[in-house]
């Protein structure tokens, strides 16, 4: 089935609506997920630093101390650890291993999951690994802020994709009327034109829109064709009166007189000339 031509101006308003939600949505989701994980890294290398700092100045057992009154009951998101050259965790909260196999990599930062347990296992993890003296020392968080935020997106992603359909609907409705509406104003123009009514204009508006200078040139162009034809009814006429007198016996006399006379004064003089010519013409 073919569309007629304001369907497919409102299937365009509201496909180019849609279009231009979507790509906002997306590079705010973009911007924002850029943002949370530089967050993340800067609080990620400061932590890092700030421990390997107590290490160096007061050795494991400060380390451990300060470990210890970091820790949050139930806080399952922060990682800080201090676990050996297997992976395995002695101190602070954190998975059993925080490696599923080998030894820990030295890491200013990393995103990736950690160890065999849960929740570490299933959600990702911006984290950083150092060396301390024969151990390592391991401080993260997971991204349960970032995972937060992404689902408020993905609820704001979908309300645009409504609130974009919504709007290009009525776009589409405005558009499609106002287009309409100015395509049937010419339509009934040409119709009264065609049907023998060369008065009939197409009303303009103030804009110099394409409608606007489609309109103007088509009433200029009614208006040679309506003096043309004043023009040709002139001719016409005047042909015509000139055969008129031409045909009469009288000539111009007679139809002069006759212009002035009753119409049932001049029905009787036309009679009483047609009939002897009549009867001239019948046969003997």
């Amino acid at each position: 089935m073919r569309l007629s031509v304001t369907a497919r101006i409102a299937l365009l308003a509201i496909g180019l609506a849609l279009v231009s939600n979507l790509v906002l949505v997306a590079f705010v989701w973009r911007q924002i997920h850029d943002d949370a994980i530089d967050a993340l890294r800067r609080d990620t290398i400061e932590q890092s630093d700030a421990l390997v700092a107590v290490y160096r100045t007061g050795g494991l057992p400060a380390l451990s101390r300060t470990i210890e009154e970091a820790r949050a009951p139930g806080d399952l998101s922060l990682i800080i650890a201090i676990v050996d050259s297997e992976g395995r965790r002695k101190i602070g909260v954190g998975p059993e291993d925080i490696t599923a196999a080998g030894p820990p990599i030295s890491t200013s930062f990393r995103i990736s999951t950690m160890g065999l347990d849960r929740p570490w296992s299933e959600r990702e993890a911006g984290y950083a690994v150092r060396p301390i003296g024969t151990y390592w020392l391991v401080s993260g968080r997971l991204l349960d802020d970032w995972e937060q935020e992404q689902r408020g997106i993905e609820s704001a992603l979908l309300a645009a994709t409504l609130l974009s359909l919504a709007l290009g609907i009525g776009g589409g409705l405005v558009v499609t009327r106002y287009v309409g509406r100015r395509l049937n104003g010419v339509a009934d123009v040409i119709e009264g034109v065609a049907g023998g009514d060369l008065s009939r204009r197409v009303q303009t508006a103030a804009g110099d829109d394409a409608f606007d200078r489609l309109a103007t040139r088509l009433n200029a162009m009614l208006d040679k064709v309506e003096r043309l034809m004043s023009e040709l009814r002139l001719v016409t006429d005047s042909l015509a009166h000139d055969l008129r007198m031409r045909a009469h016996p009288m000539g111009e006399e007679f139809l002069m007189g006759h212009a002035l006379l009753a119409p049932h004064q001049a029905d009787a003089l036309d009679h009483g000339f047609s009939a002897p010519a009549r009867a001239g013409s019948s046969p003997a």
